[in-house]
């Protein structure tokens, strides 16, 4: 009977470790954001009229880098339905730098040669990216750059050769 007895607490063992490894993997599979460990950045994308910007929150892993989520984010254009994306196709972004408060954004020339032209689209284009990423802490000011030059227009209607601040009249709430 003693022998019986060592194989039942043997048992109870082995469950009591597999429980416990069962618990340990689903932690590490668990959603993070149920875990409070994600962070969120605010994309600005156009209405479906192009009347104005709509946010659109995306989720972020606390350790990312929020500048280049939210370029990333734009670039990739809205998931929400009639939302209407901002950034033409081909786009690159060559690189960015903080200085400041002042953001940098270096984008390639497809921002120009591929956008779609007019002055709601222009306007739509540049805010949605001024919006968005003076939503990141720490950005005040964003300079949009075309392959490193400074440039006095994107397509013609807004100048471009200064700091642009964030534009709050341009954003639907609700």
């Amino acid at each position: 009977m003693q022998s019986g007895r060592w194989w039942e607490r043997a048992l109870v063992v082995g469950l009591l470790i597999a429980i416990v490894l069962i618990a340990v993997w689903d932690y590490k599979r668990t959603d993070e954001t149920w875990l409070g460990r994600v962070d969120y950045v605010t994309l600005y994308f156009s209405n479906e009229d192009a009347t104005g910007l709509v946010a659109e929150n995306r989720p972020i892993r606390s350790a990312d880098d929020p500048i280049e989520r939210t370029l990333e984010g734009l670039l990739a254009g809205p998931e929400t339905p009639h939302f209407l994306r901002t950034i033409p196709p081909g786009v690159k972004v060559l690189g960015y730098r903080l200085e400041g408060t002042t953001l940098y954004v270096d984008f390639s020339e497809e921002l120009r040669t591929n956008h779609w032209g007019g002055s709601t689209g222009e306007i739509m284009t540049v805010y949605s990216i001024v919006n968005s990423l003076t939503s990141v802490p720490g950005v005040e000011l964003v300079v949009i750059l075309l392959e490193g030059e400074l440039q006095e227009t994107l397509v013609g209607h807004l100048i471009l050769d200064e700091p642009l601040a964030r534009d709050e009249s341009l954003i639907i709430k609700g």
